[in-house]
Formats: C-alpha cells, structure tokens, sequence
C-alpha cells in the first residue's frame, strides 16, 4: 500500500475511535461499573496515563523485573529465526507503548524484505509519540506509524494490509481473565487471514518468591504505578478523592496462577462521580483490583489458543524457563509446535 493511502487510513481509524463517547465520562462509567461489582475493579487501562506510562518504563528497569530483559534477550537470540518465519508483513504492535524492544523485531524484518512497516498502537498518545521518535531514530528505513486506541483497533487495519504480523508482548496477555482472552483472541481470528502471525510473549509459572519481588520492587516504582491510577481518579473524575488514602497490595494467587495488585484503602472513603451521577463507599481495609498478570504453563496455554484460531508455529524460550514468546499463525494447520 503506498504510504499517501495508509496515511489516510490510519487517519480515518483514528477519527473513529476518537469520535467514541467522551473520554472523562467513558472514565467515569467504567469506575462506577468496576466499584459495583465483587470483587471491586478499576479497569488496568488507566494504569497508563502519560505519568503511568513513564512509571511503567521505569518498572521495567527494576531489578526484580526479570520480564522485559528476558523476554528482549529471546528477541535478540531469535529474532532473525522470527523474521524468516513470517516473511514479506507489515508489524503491527498492540500495546506498544514507547517501542523499546521493538527494533528486535524490526532490524531483522529489514534484512529479510525490500522495506519494512511498522504501525504501533497504544492507548497513551505520549508513549506513541515517544515510541516514534525512538524508532525514527534507531531505524530510519523503516516506515513507522502510530495509532492511539484499543486492541480491536490494530484489527481495524487488516482488511487495508497484505500480510500482517501481529505483536503483543511484556506479558501483557496475562492482564486478560479467561473470558478476556477468549474474546480477544476470537476477535483477532474472525479479522486475520490465513497466514498472517501472531508473536505473543507470555509470562511462565515458577516460584512464588520471583514473582511477587517482581510487582513490589524494593524502590516503590510498581507502587506508585498503582497508586498513580487512584491519583488520576481523583484528578480526571472523582474530584473529591483523597488518594493518600491508597496502598500497593500485590501477591501471586497460586491457586489461579496469577498475581493480584490492589489499592487498599486504610480509611473508609466515599468515592463522588459526578460525571455519572453516582457514589461508592470503600471501606477501611477493603481492596479495589486494579490488574492481573496471568502467568502461563505452555502446555495448557497452546492448545487453548489453537481452539480459537491460531496454531503455534513456534515456541521460544530463555533457559531457565521464566517467559516464553509464541509464534502464532492464522491457518488451520500450522504443523507441530518446536520448543526452542
């Protein structure tokens, strides 16, 4: 596709996502849903406003946060083994935040093709921009594109592309219950043709003690990532909302193979929306969920995904077995999956 036409149509999927209800007020109905359900919830996507999305990148430079240096040393070890698995594609990065290990993918892209494009997508407009520069920077012959939106919107795309590899990585995955991921990937399906990829990095099971210094880093940077999104409640939508009076609660449920991050409240609070017309009362000690992190057995996970569309191509993993990237492809039969 010349770039004059995928200029415009990212420009049209833009207006169309920007012409959704209002952000405050969509903000404001998804609190109010969350906090009258049990367990209370605050949907994770607020987690990343443009200060959640600089506290993100700084988690993942924490020490304790084995996810993204080992997920990215996969990347260098296979990413040329990726680019000759998916051929002539356009990327397309769901999640993308600043692009950090995005060249991984990329700078190999480039020596298997004539060009290579990149379109990243995310829901903080200041991590994309972010991302640009970087890529811009780090590969300029590559022909990069941004889109500020949700998942489904990267889908949107599909019907405008040849070939696609789709990109999802950090574990983000882990951020969907069961029901999330079924729909998702179920979505992705019904909007992916025959051949296209998916590269989907996954967070493993291992031993509780990893995983919980992980998501409570000892300098406090994944606490005030949580605490950031009650401070963005406070200022966006609940006015009167004091969020001094929320703490970092994060522990590795065994049992559901996932770790919960909470605000607990330590004084009963009353919550005001006025963009909706309603109030919550979160009492002293109780815990509003603010994220989920799935952690993965291979096994379980590749069958799973195969039953909703996509087959595993490939499976590549670091050596002592904390994270795993899948390959995925969109074709009803994609051969046996090699663990690498």
């Amino acid at each position: 596709m010349p770039q004059a036409s995928i200029d415009s149509v990212i420009k049209r999927v833009q207006t169309r996502v920007e012409e959704r209800a209002d952000p405050y007020l969509r903000f404001a109905q998804d609190v109010h849903e969350g906090l009258s359900h049990q367990p209370r919830t605050l949907p994770s996507e607020y987690l990343y406003d443009e200060r959640g999305s600089i506290l993100f990148d700084e988690i993942c430079r924490q020490p304790e946060y084995y996810l993204t240096r080992t997920e990215a040393a996969i990347l260098e070890q296979f990413g040329s083994e990726i680019a000759n698995l998916c051929g002539d594609c356009t990327v397309v990065e769901l999640g993308a935040g600043t692009s950090v290990k995005s060249p991984l993918i990329l700078r190999p892209l480039l020596t298997t093709q004539d060009r290579a494009r990149y379109i990243a997508l995310d829901v903080s407009e200041s991590a994309l921009r972010q991302g640009q520069q970087h890529i811009k920077s780090e590969l300029p012959d590559v022909e990069s594109y941004m889109l500020c939106g949700q998942y489904m919107d990267g889908f949107t795309l599909r019907s405008y592309l040849e070939r696609v590899l789709y990109v999802l990585l950090g574990s983000t995955l882990g951020n969907f219950d069961q029901q999330e991921l079924t729909d998702f990937f179920r979505g992705a399906a019904a909007r992916c043709q025959p051949g296209d990829h998916f590269l989907l990095g996954v967070d493993l099971h291992k031993e509780r003690g990893v995983l919980e210094d992980a998501y409570n880093d000892q300098a406090g940077v994944t606490a005030a990532f949580t605490c950031n999104l009650f401070e963005r409640l406070g200022r966006e939508v609940a006015p009167s909302f004091d969020p001094s009076v929320v703490r970092h609660v994060a522990f590795y449920a065994e049992a559901q193979r996932r770790i919960e991050i909470y605000g607990e409240f330590q004084e009963t609070t009353r919550i005001e929306l006025p963009l909706v017309g309603h109030s919550h009362v979160v009492e002293a000690g109780e815990r509003v969920r603010t994220e989920i992190s799935r952690k993965f057995e291979l096994e379980v996970l590749g069958p799973q995904l195969a039953q909703l569309g996509f087959a595993t191509k490939r499976v590549f993993v670091d050596k002592n077995q904390y994270f795993g990237l899948l390959l995925l492809v969109r074709s009803d039969d994609a051969g046996t999956a090699r663990l690498i």
